[in-house]
């Protein structure tokens, strides 16, 4: 079979799935469109009961498993199935080419950094509806018992890290459960103080040859996972999510966030707040939407565990804030429609191919140079 056979196939089965949820309510949906939303919110968005009903209705986006790919075909295709799609923010370059911008202004409680992160505050690519990045959780109790220094930087979580390993015997430290791709540009970016889409470069180099070492997210088959094994002791750091932190460090007070390692200033991320992309913008729609940063919307995302977009953090614990206020976010580089795939096979090579970093992110920007050269084309 060949290699276009074999598209035409995949792209057949994502059409049959999008029609297959587009009938999959037999209702007409009500005039503001069906927002496709991933089956583990449905409960949530389902559970909002506001004193005006919101005049459109969410659907779950399935099989969701191939998320990624009928996002891209919906956007893509032009299909009415959906009028909009809540994705994480990382994946905004994805479907950049084909969405509509809102004719809507964020409200100012949008941080700027989050704002531009989703293409300005005038006239933004996707709504902010929550604010999520990679942080650092630690257990502090074990990093006063032996008496260690804060992990502000790469360099001082490694020495850390080896005094963890000679001191108490422990060989597996730090953990993460982070997207190994967006582990890596949190690392490098927050290590060279900016946002450089470049893949290969000294940050990048140094970032990777942590990750290694560390062999970060990894963890054999069978083993507990990264959460429990930060509760347990079995590990001392994990990099995870800030809405997973805060709901670690607030079941154990032993716990404590950090941002990012850094060492130069601010660390800056990858914002991976859940946004709203549309297909098609219309001035009506566009309010209606923007209803989902309606301070009464964005509350009960709160309540819910969230952190949301469009509220200021001063409700929020002060380790959440502390974080906050120690990272700078920003959106996605924009690889292509294939960069995603080349940047994780890259990181591959390194961590399991047993190429080093550098080789690895030579080849990796190598294939990068070399597709946009050919126009992204697959």
């Amino acid at each position: 079979m060949t290699r276009k056979s074999r598209s035409l196939i995949v792209k057949f089965t994502l059409l049959s799935a999008l029609a297959l949820v587009s009938c999959g309510k037999t209702q007409e949906p009500p005039a503001g469109g069906r927002i496709a939303i991933p089956p583990a919110l449905e409960s949530v968005f389902d559970g909002y009961s506001p004193v005006r009903p919101l005049p459109f209705q969410f659907a779950p986006l399935l099989p969701y498993s191939r998320a990624r790919d009928l996002e891209v075909l919906l956007f893509s295709s032009g299909s009415t199935a959906f009028q909009g799609v809540l994705m994480p923010a990382r994946y905004i370059p994805l479907v950049a080419a084909w969405a509509a911008p809102f004719d809507v202004p964020l409200p100012a409680s949008v941080r700027p950094d989050v704002a531009e992160s989703v293409g300005g505050r005038e006239a933004p690519l996707c709504l902010p509806v929550t604010m999520d990045c990679g942080v650092l959780v630690v257990r502090e109790d074990l990093w006063r018992e032996l008496g260690l220094a804060p992990p502000v930087s790469i360099a001082a979580l490694r020495e850390c890290a080896m005094a963890f390993q000679c001191r108490r015997g422990q060989r597996d430290v730090i953990d993460s459960d982070l997207p190994p791709d967006e582990l890596f540009w949190d690392l490098a970016w927050s290590f060279e103080g900016a946002a450089d889409p470049r893949l290969y470069s000294f940050s990048k180099v140094h970032a990777l040859r942590f990750i290694q070492e560390f062999g970060l997210g990894q963890k054999l088959a069978g083993a507990l996972d990264p959460e429990e094994d930060l509760r347990s002791g079995e590990t001392a750091a994990l990099f995870t999510s800030m809405d997973r932190a805060a709901a670690l460090c607030r079941a154990d007070p032993r716990l404590k966030m950090w941002p990012m390692p850094s060492g130069k200033g601010p660390a800056v991320v990858l914002y991976t707040g859940w946004c709203l992309a549309q297909t098609q913008a219309s001035p009506a729609k566009d309010e209606a939407l923007a209803e989902l940063l309606d301070p009464s919307f964005q509350d009960y995302l709160s309540r819910k565990g969230f952190l949301p977009a469009a509220v200021p953090p001063a409700g929020e614990p002060v380790s959440v804030r502390t974080a906050l206020e120690g990272t700078v976010f920003h959106g996605a580089p924009m690889l292509g429609a294939s960069g995603d795939e080349i940047v994780s096979e890259g990181l591959l090579d390194a961590t399991q191919g047993g190429m080093s970093a550098e080789e690895a992110l030579r080849r990796a920007a190598a294939r990068l140079q070399a597709r946009a050269s050919q126009g992204d084309g697959s």
